[in-house]
């Protein structure tokens, strides 16, 4: 029986299922059989999607891509050249020639990767590729009595000779491949190269092969791997999908152009949902005549998301081409010019600023008010819930805009801005809308229900692992924030990653007296071999006295508070010390030279990953609910990735002394396993 990678309800037809059987049941184990993969290829200036129906591996036989068609003999009307018109006028390119472009592609997608290249003749494969087409419904006997009806002499002349195509005779029982002639069939493929030279593949590159496939891993085979398998591959900068996210990008990918329909991904803190989002948005992106839209609440978030995708950090590929995107401020509106033509192919935006591109300027100018701030200038951001009564007054007027929408931490928009832009995707409700949300990050009071807005999702996924923080960090995040519910569903997931020293914390009753601490932190982390740019501080409230203070104390020690901020946000958020703080954002903030470490709110953060950081829980507004207080806590602590410091005031001591019930409770766990490892022994 050969190892079938993929399942018989992945088959799209009937024929292709009567080969799927005749494959699983009659061909030896040595025989490892895909189905229904989908390859991405670019033809010039076009993205391609090829589906290839089965490709088949044997160590004897190489690679050998198979295009399967359902048609029986009487469908076929004329053989002209390189095309089949059948006799209800459809008009197919040669399925031979089909099978060889897919080929091409899959040789293109294998070269990618050095584990398959050959190293005796560059740019060539270290085994063999073939294909052929497969009939399940036409015997031979049908096809060479159609070719003399039709006149057709010589069936190479369109490339479909008896060589390269695989009969119904041969899948029926006493056929090649309807009883387990093993020899007999393997023969047959064997035959059906074109060259042959030795060559064996070992378990490393099988593996490799699934992957480059897309092929996903059992539940099983996923928590064995995790370990070995890590979401940050090549070097920091570059970033993979694990075999989970790209069974979710895949499986959405090939189905897109079948049968479109929203994409609902929930995952938890650090699962990669951006991820996942940077890779579909480039996928897609490969078709220029395609129209994509990515959308956050937050600034910094989609000022990321650009970032890499621009830079090419999306792909794990070294080297690969960035895109070039354009922010809603880059370009004129749609509701200057009315024209969908002129929309850049490749749009990033904030929510505030999709809304200003499609309404203008001028309405959302309108719904900002006459409000001041303290200093008697008018507000620049409307309240979310005058934008959300616009929306609902005008949905009817909202344009089609978009071939795909991606909508990045759901969780932080309302009902009615999901409706926008569901209305601004093509084919609206039946269009293709990726959702992305953990409602565990939830900061915002309005009410928001993607199931309430309308929305209805054909496809559903989850991420339940998290790629980001040590085990050590995720059990106290978890915990001080309340989230037991998620600690007892991910406590044995969660013991498979790696392991960390403790997060530490500090109580001091003034926030003045933890500058000097916050310093000396940073120093102890360069030391350990850190640079100062993999390093946050993090906190709920932004306290401009404070920040001047510290920002004093680290200039003494070389060291400097930098931004990601606009000028503006940083000129509001931290008036009296602006200046230095833009100063330092000028420059390259990863330059071991620049020697910064990044300011930055909870509220800002979501999305974003740093080696180490510091989250200074200081104050909350006594406005925010238990609900928020806590998802900003989990939001603040999930950013490390090696390690966290915490650092309370007398306004958060509760806090404090939750945190140490749990770190006691982690260490006497840790007492008693390294107890019962010492007895064993």
């Amino acid at each position: 029986m050969a190892i079938m990678k993929t399942k018989i309800e992945d088959c799209a037809s009937e024929g292709e299922r009567i080969i799927y059987n005749a494959f699983k049941n009659n061909l030896s184990v040595e025989f490892i059989v895909y189905s229904n993969l989908y390859i991405m290829d670019v033809a010039g200036d076009r993205r391609v999607a090829n589906e290839i129906d089965f490709i088949i591996y044997h160590d004897d036989v190489g690679l050998l891509v198979m295009e399967a068609k359902d048609w029986r003999i009487d469908v076929i009307g004329r053989v002209d050249g390189q095309q089949i018109t059948l006799t209800n006028g459809v008009s197919n390119k040669n399925p031979f020639s089909i099978a060889l472009n897919k080929q091409y592609a899959i040789k293109n997608k294998l070269l990618k990767r050095a584990e398959f290249e050959s190293r005796v003749i560059p740019n060539k494969l270290c085994m063999p590729i073939n294909s052929c087409v497969c009939l399940p419904f036409i015997t031979r006997f049908e096809w060479e009595k159609k070719l003399a009806e039709l006149q057709i002499n010589n069936p190479i002349d369109i490339k479909l000779c008896h060589q390269t195509v695989i009969f119904k005779d041969e899948f029926e029982k006493g056929g090649v491949f309807g009883e387990e002639k093993h020899a007999e069939s393997l023969n047959r493929l064997r035959n059906l190269r074109s060259y042959k030279f030795a060559f064996e593949f070992d378990d490393a590159q099988k593996k490799c092969l699934d992957m480059t496939l897309g092929i996903p891993y059992t539940e099983d085979t996923l928590v064995k791997d995790i370990v070995s398998h890590p979401i940050i591959t090549v070097d920091d900068n570059i970033i993979a999908l694990d075999d989970r996210q790209k069974e979710i990008a895949n499986n959405y990918l090939k189905q897109m152009y079948k049968k479109p329909g929203h994409l609902y991904i929930r995952g938890v803190a650090g699962s990669g949902k951006t991820i996942i989002l940077q890779h579909m948005f480039s996928e897609i992106a490969t078709d220029q005549s395609m129209k994509l839209l990515y959308v956050g609440r937050q600034t910094e978030l989609v000022h990321n998301f650009r970032a890499a995708l621009e830079s090419g950090s999306y792909s794990p590929e070294p080297g690969a081409m960035g895109l070039s995107v354009c922010n809603t401020y880059d370009v004129k509106s749609y509701a200057e010019t009315k024209s969908a033509d002129l929309i850049p192919n490749y749009l990033v935006s904030t929510f505030d600023g999709i809304f200003k591109f499609v309404f203008g300027k001028e309405v959302y100018e309108t719904l900002c008010g006459d409000k001041e701030d303290d200093k008697g200038k008018k507000g620049k951001y409307p309240e979310s819930k005058e934008i959300s009564k616009y929306i609902k007054e005008n949905l009817d007027s909202i344009p089609e805009l978009f071939d795909f929408v991606f909508v990045d931490e759901g969780h932080n928009l309302p009902n009615e801005w999901i409706k926008f832009l569901v209305k601004t995707t093509k084919g609206q409700e039946s269009g293709n809308l990726t959702y992305v949300e953990d409602p565990e990050q939830a900061i915002y009071l309005e009410e928001r229900d993607p199931e309430k807005s309308g929305l209805e999702f054909k496809y559903r996924e989850d991420l339940l692992l998290n790629y980001r923080n040590t085990f050590n960090i995720s059990y106290f995040a978890l915990s001080l924030s309340q989230k037991q519910a998620l600690v007892l569903k991910e406590k044995n997931r969660l013991s498979l990653f790696k392991k960390s020293s403790n997060p530490t914390i500090t109580f001091k009753e003034n926030i003045s007296d933890l500058a000097d601490i916050i310093v000396d932190k940073c120093i102890s982390w360069e030391r350990q071999g850190f640079n100062l740019f993999d390093i946050a501080l993090i906190y709920p409230m932004q306290n401009d006295e404070f920040t001047k203070k510290l920002s004093d104390t680290f200039e003494k020690k070389d060291m400097y508070l930098s931004s990601q901020y606009s000028p503006y946000r940083v000129k509001k958020m931290f008036p009296s010390h602006a200046d230095k703080i833009i100063a330092r954002r000028s420059k390259n903030y990863k330059d071991k030279k620049n020697r910064s470490i990044q300011l930055i709110t909870s509220w800002s953060v979501q999305g974003a990953s740093y080696k180490c950081t510091i989250v200074l829980l200081d104050q909350f507004k006594p406005a925010w609910s238990e609900r928020v207080k806590n998802n900003l806590m989990y939001i603040s602590l999930t950013r490390a990735m090696d390690e966290l410091a915490v650092m309370f005031t007398s306004a958060t001591k509760l806090y404090y002394e939750r945190a140490e019930k749990i770190l006691k409770g982690m260490e006497e766990v840790a007492l008693v396993k390294n107890k019962n490892h010492q007895d064993r022994f």
